[in-house]
């Protein structure tokens, strides 16, 4: 046995010798046939149910409905591709989860000619178990010369347990072309390039052999590679490296996440051949035969950056709609929320509860008592004892060897590093806080990572590199034992394939049903002959109610506003959320029609909907909404959709003007998100111009640019539109869901200092730059227009906005002159103060206290009567200091509140919930809740310890109570004790919310049983304080 440019060879009688005299493909298509067989055996009772059964109702329902949407579009409107039908009225809905583009044009044709998109998902099921095999076998098989290494690793890879949990995630299955791709990418770095020296390739070390054997001789290696040179080498040099770009791209458009993770395997295994190529090249300088430019083959690399560029053009408009949902909706994972979804160490040992040897001597002897184990998911990252042993013998070899065989090392090098990104961005290691890992570099640095949410499934590169290994490991036993003969052979292949096998042989269940290829339901017939946009109540989470009403719309594709998928955008649980609530009040009905929804679907027998059927049926009929047909106990009433938010342009409203949205928790948070996504939809108002206080998917909507008033505001109906620069007057539009505002020509210039993190220029004709002189008692105005101390035009005048937490006298000084200073007196709240323009104006307090800056507004016009600073009765003024102990894991929370005299007061509030990120619902934590008198500033101090949820509260210095106590929400064992946290300050009054200021972000997470306190941490804490930042009441406009 010998290894020939990298590759392990085995000799037999000094020849090479065919099996059974068949020739290398014909071999290459038996072992295609095993896999075909092991694959029908491992995973049945897939085959016989391929038309009709899947894994589960879950994300196999979802992803099946993907390629028979895939399947429509890319035909129908390919440029549109990703505008799913589901979660009307947003765009690039497809992008809210995998798209499986790579996939649906592999099956599409079944799909057209079957009308079975069950069969489809089934198929690419199998396929990807037949050829992550077979390319793992091709690919092993290249490295080592030894057809029986290369199929035991291609049942490693092929058949590892945690494919088997993965059976409803068609994006992960679809490894199968990650070997390809690196098999052919390594051929055509190894492959001598047409024209060029036959000496001249990437790697012109001498190869070295195996004890015992002959070694190669450079002239030897000269000869092999002047008879390789030929017409056939010529198309070759093109050949492997489009194969390379094909397979590459196919993996990129069939799974994000393993697309992304093979960016990362192809990117290492290019600075590994470019860094041994300068290895061996360091002392160029001496050799005075070759120049430096002779030793670098240009033609290979001009060929790859072809294939590289021409494979970005195909696939990158594929990929624009995730960047534009990350842009829009800000669909983006936190660094803490990847880190819960990374792995711990004891995961490596975790066999998923599918695997069948799991079940009968693994969990009772090992796992179940050492940690919470064969919970099956993400966590069963087990490869087997037999892969792992084969793996280390294979990684060992390597190492010995690594100057003669650069493939080896190289697969070492990449289990390693793959190896820590399944550990996600940082290490925590609980009191000496967290320590930066590789994949902390691909999260930050490379375009895609941040939206990946499970760094564990890094598994797929690190068993690849095993699955190598272990190649390697059996090609060596082969040779030290010299099992060569035929019969010796196939005893060996025999002997893995049951070894590997067994351990791998999992439990496949399937949801065998023919409900998805029976007739469609009465109900979703009668809605496809009427294609207009529809919701169905009850509006559902994560259930699989949204996935059958989803699922039924093919054929039709009807745009709802339902819809299951990896991301769901908080607007559809604030409408979930307000439905339940408030029924359907006019407010919610005037919503419905404005975003041109035509039906509304009831089910009134849904255990959801059956206590409310009463008063839905009362809201709809005193709103004149006539049920046009009905399904037994489905109702469908016909909404007579009125496109009044589309035709808010005849306002006068532009795709260039700036609007501001305006949206208080009180009135059902997140609600509005779906009317600026309807303008953006029907190009009234563009993202791009659209600002406010409103989140629109999981992004804030950004303040205006410093000194730009917006031209229109758009406040929940009910509200003051004067906090903001309007006033009542500038009215132009209004119903029971909204009113628009027109801005007042007389505004020419307004700054809120509560959405800019420093003061700064207004631009505006004559700049006014604001800055702060001290350290929160004293601010100065300095206009860039006219002489220091000179005042400003006479018909121009500035409306200022200050807060201040207590009662105290401030100087205000125009143009530097004793004869334009005024001694004003503030009381505790919001005060608006009028002063003329003036080349300088210096405020300061009197005391040395601190005050702060809202807002500066510019006003064309004569200055009003001046009665002194307006308190506004309708603001509540807060600042909130955070902090964390490490070593007593305690957050603590100090919060000034100055609140208008109320008779019952306020209730305010900590409130701590489960970051909602997509689909996964959210826990909640704990709330813990104080009175708080109005009419005199307050001052809360809470000291919470996070892993066990002990509260101190302190209010003005003295030890309070927190009512109620709900034991349900301070049980440590429940749901809410492990993930990313939020806590919010909410101030209620009257037993209604007045608003909500973040307070701080954490995450709780374990290291062995969630459930024992004592393994628990809280890190990646972050805290917002705010200096001082308001709360708008509920009042009368």
């Amino acid at each position: 046995m010998k290894i020939v440019a990298g590759q392990l060879e085995i000799p037999q009688n000094g020849q090479r010798r065919s099996v059974l005299g068949l020739k290398g493909w014909q071999l290459d298509g038996l072992a295609l046939l095993f896999f075909v067989a092991l694959t029908i055996f491992m995973t049945w009772p897939v085959t016989p149910n391929l038309d009709h059964s899947l894994e589960q109702w879950g994300d196999a329902l979802l992803q099946t409905w993907t390629l028979d949407w895939d399947a429509h579009a890319l035909v129908t409107d390919p440029l549109h591709f990703a505008d799913a039908n589901a979660f009307y009225p947003y765009h690039n809905s497809l992008a809210f989860t995998e798209t499986l583009v790579g996939q649906a044009v592999l099956v599409a044709p079944v799909i057209w000619l079957t009308n079975n998109p069950v069969l489809a998902y089934n198929l690419l099921l199998l396929a990807s178990f037949i050829l992550c095999g077979w390319g793992t076998y091709l690919l092993a098989k290249d490295l080592t010369n030894s057809r029986v290494a290369a199929l035991g690793a291609g049942i490693i890879f092929g058949f590892f347990p945690h494919r088997f949990g993965q059976l409803s995630h068609l994006h992960l299955l679809a490894a199968q072309w990650m070997p390809f791709a690196l098999l052919f990418l390594r051929r055509f770095i190894l492959a001598p390039s047409p024209g060029a020296n036959p000496v001249q390739t990437f790697d012109e070390s001498v190869p070295e052999t195996l004890p015992g054997f002959e070694k190669e001789s450079l002239e030897a290696k000269k000869s092999a590679n002047d008879r390789t040179f030929s017409l056939k080498s010529l198309r070759s040099g093109w050949l492997n490296v489009t194969l390379f770009g094909l397979f590459f791209g196919l993996e990129l458009l069939s799974s994000t996440y393993l697309g992304l993770f093979l960016v990362a395997t192809v990117g290492l295994y290019l600075l590994y051949v470019v860094v041994r190529w300068g290895w061996r090249n360091r002392n160029f300088r001496q050799d005075k035969t070759r120049s430096w430019q002779s030793r670098i083959d240009f033609n290979k690399i001009a060929r790859l950056c072809v294939v590289m560029m021409v494979m970005g053009l195909v696939v990158l408009p594929f990929y624009y709609p995730y960047l534009a949902v990350q842009q829009d909706l800000g669909f983006q994972r936190s660094a803490s929320e990847v880190q819960s979804f990374s792995a711990q160490p004891f995961y490596y040992l975790d066999v998923p509860k599918e695997n069948k040897l799991n079940q009968l001597l693994y969990r009772p002897l090992l796992t179940q008592n050492l940690w919470q184990s064969s919970s099956g998911g993400e966590r069963g990252l087990y490869l087997g004892l037999v892969a792992m042993l084969l793996g280390l013998l294979g990684a060992i070899l390597a190492l010995r060897r690594a100057r003669q065989n650069r493939d080896g090392l190289f697969f070492v090098i990449l289990a390693v590093v793959a190896i820590s990104f399944t550990f996600g961005p940082a290490w925590q290691t609980g009191r000496f806080g967290e320590i930066p890992l590789p994949y902390a570099l691909l999260y930050n640095y490379v375009p895609g990572f941040a939206a990946i949410r499970v760094p564990v499934r890094f598994i797929y590169v690190v068993a690849l590199a095993v699955a190598v290994l272990a190649a390697y490991g059996i090609a060596w036993l082969q040779q030290r034992f010299r099992l060569t003969s035929f019969a010796k052979t196939g005893v060996l292949a025999v002997a893995l394939v049951v070894l590997l096998s067994g351990e791998y042989w999992s439990d496949v269940n399937l949801q065998s049903s023919n409900v998805l290829v029976q007739p469609k339901p009465a109900v979703e017939s009668w809605l496809d002959a009427h294609p207009e946009p529809a919701l169905r109540v009850p509006l559902s989470g994560s259930d699989n109610s949204n996935l059958f009403i989803q699922y039924w719309t093919r054929g039709s594709w009807r745009p709802i506003m339902n819809g299951f998928s990896g991301f769901m955008p908080p607007a559809y649980d604030a409408l979930k959320l307000a439905v339940a609530r408030e029924g359907f009040s006019p407010r919610l009905l005037e919503l419905l029609q404005g975003l041109e929804v035509r039906y509304l679907v009831i089910d009134s027998e849904d255990p959801g909907v059956k206590p409310q059927w009463g008063k839905f049926q009362a809201d709809l009929a005193k709103s004149k909404v006539e049920v046009v047909q009905q399904f037994g106990s489905t109702y469908i009433y016909d909404l007579k959709a009125d496109p009044w938010l589309a035709q808010l342009k005849s306002l006068g409203i532009t795709p260039d003007s700036a609007v501001y949205f305006v949206e208080y928790p009180r009135s059902g948070s997140a609600l509005l998100e779906l009317a600026a996504t309807m303008l953006d939809r029907t190009g009234v108002t563009p993202a791009k111009e659209q600002f406010g206080n409103i989140s629109v998917g999981f992004r804030s909507l950004p303040a205006l640019p410093a000194g730009r008033p917006a031209d229109f505001l758009i406040i929940q109906a009910g509200e003051d539109p004067t906090l903001y620069g309007f006033r009542a007057s500038d009215k132009i539009f209004g119903n029971d869901f909204l009113v628009v505002y027109k801005k007042d020509t007389a505004l020419l210039a307004r700054y809120d200092a509560t959405r800019q993190d420093d003061f700064g220029l207004i631009n505006r004709t004559e700049p006014l730059l604001v800055k702060p002189s001290g350290s929160g008692n004293s601010l100065d105005f300095k206009s860039g227009a006219g002489a220091p101390g000179a005042l400003g035009p006479a018909d121009r005048y500035l409306l200022l906005a200050i807060g201040s937490l207590e009662a105290q006298g401030i100087q205000i000084q125009v143009g530097g002159s004793d004869d334009n200073t005024r001694h004003l007196q503030l009381q505790p709240g919001l005060s608006i103060v009028q002063v003329p323009l003036g080349g300088g104006i210096n405020i300061s307090s009197m005391s040395g206290k601190g005050f702060s800056l809202a807002w500066v507004e510019e006003w064309q016009g004569s200055l009003p009567k001046d009665d002194g600073p307006i308190l506004r009765p309708d603001v509540a003024l807060v600042s909130t200091q955070t902090g964390f102990d490490q070593s007593k894991q305690t957050a603590q929370a100090t919060v000034k509140v100055v609140a208008p005299a109320r008779q019952d007061g306020y209730t305010a509030t900590m409130d701590i919930y489960n970051t909602p990120w997509g689909s996964h619902p959210s826990g909640h934590y704990g709330y813990w809740s104080v009175p708080v008198a109005g009419g005199n500033g307050i001052t809360l101090d809470w000291q919470l310890q996070l892993t066990r949820k002990e509260m101190a509260t302190r209010q003005n210095g003295g030890s309070v109570p927190n009512y109620p106590p709900d034991p349900k929400d301070l049980d440590i064992t429940k749901y809410g004790n492990l993930g990313d946290f939020r806590a919010n300050l909410n101030l209620f009054s009257g037993g209604q919310l007045d608003g909500q200021i973040r307070l701080f972000d954490f995450t709780v997470y374990t290291q062995g049983d969630k459930n024992r306190v004592e393994n628990r941490r809280a890190g990646a804490f972050k805290g917002y304080n705010t200096a001082l930042t308001f709360i708008v009441l509920p009042g009368k406009v």
